[in-house]
């Protein structure tokens, strides 16, 4: 039972989701979703533009490269068939997009191919195809055809000098769709130069459960506080890092205390997710953090511990009953989102607590 406020990071976390995804009627779809879908995938240049309307647009594409289907024209004509509320009028696409190449998901409709835009609700001229600037002397990608997807998208990602919020929500929306084969490719958005999508590749790695992520993360540190997508890496690790158990404990450990806004608070609520025994130690550390979103995460740890572990510091989450260690004043100092309790005096008391029980409770580290 969660007993505090969850606080700036994810207030707002879910402010940005909300924008990103579903709120003004656009809700992403995973090219895992479209594959299984679409009839044909190509990567294709736009040749032509003709006839736009509003309502309609046939655009000829010069295919360079087959993913899915049994296409033998190199040329085709494509129907984009946008929603009514379409932002860009008349048209689908502007006049610029002629050269253009890019990743198309193709269904056969009764006039021909039509683009399956990756977003479901208002389409815009941006949702018909994953452009694509690699150099012709860069090779495609290989792999599984969800990985051979998965590498064109980081490649758009990749070409984006300054990736916007929602180009990296379109971005995790692919890699969680997909995590086994997301985690294959994500080492070329992690090997990225720019800190940016540097930043974004560990992220979308963290929230997939890779503890190497975590751990390539914390011989950075030094860099990450100017880093310009920190808030997504803070979230990845807050409120997505999936993996349960002690090598995950020993990840998050190397990322407490380096003074980064927000670590300590996202180490704590990521901390609070793994339901063993072993996370109390560090806790304990995050009670001395100069984060109050820290301590006050740490304090409800411990009031949530002290109610229900047992005499050997065990909690059994499927048969939780009230423990030895629970006390009006474990009880009193459990923080409450009407307490008058400042973030210290929780963590002064939950230090003094700590000291007093970590024997009794099996632990011999401070």
């Amino acid at each position: 039972m969660r007993t505090l406020t969850e606080g700036k990071l994810i207030t707002s976390a879910i402010v940005f989701y909300q924008l990103a995804s579903g709120a003004a009627g656009r809700v992403p779809v995973p090219v895992s979703v479209l594959q299984q879908q679409a009839d044909a995938i190509v990567v294709a240049t736009i040749s032509q533009l003709v006839d736009p309307k509003p309502a309609l647009e046939i655009v000829q594409l010069q295919v360079q490269q087959i993913l899915k289907g049994h296409i033998t024209a190199t040329n085709l004509s494509v129907q984009l068939m946008p929603s009514p509320t379409v932002y860009v009028k008349p048209g689908v696409l502007p006049a610029s997009a002629v050269g253009q190449k890019g990743v198309w998901f193709l269904q056969l409709g009764i006039g021909g191919y039509q683009a399956m835009p990756f977003v479901n609700g208002v389409v815009t001229e941006h949702d018909f195809f994953f452009p694509n600037n690699d150099p012709p002397n860069l090779a495609a990608p290989i792999g599984t055809i969800n990985q051979q997807l998965l590498m064109y998208v980081i490649r758009w990602y990749l070409s984006l000098a300054n990736p916007s919020g929602s180009d990296d929500a379109l971005l995790f929306n692919n890699t969680e769709a997909d995590p086994q084969d997301a985690l294959v490719v994500l080492n070329e958005l992690i090997s990225a130069s720019s800190p940016a999508h540097h930043a974004v590749g560990l992220a979308a790695s963290i929230q997939l459960g890779s503890d190497a992520a975590i751990s390539a993360l914390a011989t950075e540190l030094s860099s990450l506080g100017s880093n310009p997508k920190l808030f997504q890496i803070l979230t990845a690790i807050g409120q997505n890092y999936k993996l349960d158990g002690s090598a995950s404990i020993t990840s998050l450990q190397q990322l407490i205390g380096p003074g980064i806004p927000g670590m300590d608070a996202a180490v704590a609520a990521a901390l609070r997710k793994i339901s063993t025994r072993q996370v109390a130690p560090l806790m304990a550390q995050l009670l001395s953090s100069p984060d109050t979103d820290a301590q006050r995460r740490a304090a409800a740890f411990f009031g949530y511990y002290s109610l229900f572990a047992d005499k050997s510091g065990n909690i059994a989450d499927a048969n939780l009953t009230i423990g030895p260690f629970a006390t009006a004043d474990t009880r009193a100092y459990t923080p409450r989102s009407n307490s008058s309790l400042s973030a210290a005096q929780y963590a002064e008391f939950w230090k003094t607590w700590w000291f007093q029980n970590k024997s009794s409770l099996g632990f011999s580290a401070p």
